[in-house]
């Protein structure tokens, strides 16, 4: 099964990007690609609640992903992550450098609160 990305913009500053499949070495370039097109956007949601798979270029991927958005000024949040993605991002402890959530809309709530603390 190969990699499906979908881009989604909740508002001009956030863009939600939802995967199903598997993000192996192979299929990451899609992710990279939308990561891209995303750039306009201040904070992105990677939806990873239809992922199937992840090796360590998808890995790879989602620390770039990361670093971009952070490095932009932005926050990059993980939501729906179960099985082995869950595990990964355990193992990797990208857990500790992305907040995940259950849910977009508890993302976006928290972006938004993060938003209004800021004079």
């Amino acid at each position: 099964m190969s990699l499906a990305v979908e881009l989604r913009k909740i508002n001009r500053d956030v863009a939600v990007i939802a995967l199903a499949g598997r993000l192996v070495l192979g299929n990451d370039y899609q992710l990279e690609h939308l990561t891209t097109l995303a750039a306009g956007t201040h904070d992105m949601i990677l939806d990873l609640s239809r992922l199937t798979s992840v090796d360590c270029a998808g890995v790879g991927v989602l620390a770039a992903c990361a670093r971009g958005v952070t490095q932009r000024g932005g926050t990059l949040s993980i939501v729906g992550a179960k099985g082995i993605s869950r595990e990964v991002l355990a193992i990797t402890h990208l857990n500790s450098r992305i907040r995940c959530f259950q849910t977009v809309k508890e993302a976006v709530g928290q972006l938004q609160l993060a938003e209004a603390a800021c004079p």
